[in-house]
């Protein structure tokens, strides 16, 4: 049986819209599991302000908003 190639372009759109929106929730879980991790860091007794400046600059802004 044929497939119908309407149905087949709406299935394959759908999947790639899937995929990407999975794709930014794991990307934006994964940003907020770091952030809760180097926020103790940064409470952690001998990490100062220039060791978390290092922090900073090796992972990015992104985990220090």
């Amino acid at each position: 049986m044929a497939k119908n190639p309407v149905i087949q372009q709406a299935y394959e759109r759908g999947k790639r819209e899937g995929i990407e929106i999975g794709m930014q929730m794991g990307i934006s879980k994964a940003i907020g599991f770091m952030k809760a991790g180097l926020s103790r860091v940064e409470k952690t007794p001998g990490i100062g302000p220039k060791t978390m400046k290092k922090f900073r600059k090796a992972f990015g802004k992104e985990y220090f908003k």
